[in-house]
C-alpha cells in the first residue's frame, strides 16, 4: 500500500513551487513501488481532473479518505 495526502495539484506556482508535476511524480511512484492501492487523505487539488487519475488507476486501485 502507498499512502499519499495533500498532493495540491495546481498550474500555478505556489511559494515558489511548481505544483504541476505532482501527478507525474505520483505515477512515477507508483510504478516503482507497485502497491496493491493507493490510499489518498486528500487534497489532490482543485484543478486536478479524472483524466490525471486514469494512468494510475491502470496500476492500481485508489481509495480517498476525504471527508
Amino acid at each position: 500500500m502507498l499512502m499519499v495526502s495533500d498532493l495540491h495539484y495546481s498550474t500555478r506556482p505556489f511559494r515558489g513551487r511548481d505544483e504541476s508535476k505532482v501527478f507525474e511524480a505520483l505515477y512515477r511512484a507508483v510504478q516503482a513501488e507497485k502497491p496493491y492501492l493507493l490510499l489518498s487523505a486528500g487534497d489532490f487539488g482543485e484543478e486536478a481532473t479524472e483524466e490525471m487519475f486514469r494512468r494510475i488507476l491502470k496500476q492500481t486501485s485508489i481509495l480517498s479518505l476525504k471527508n
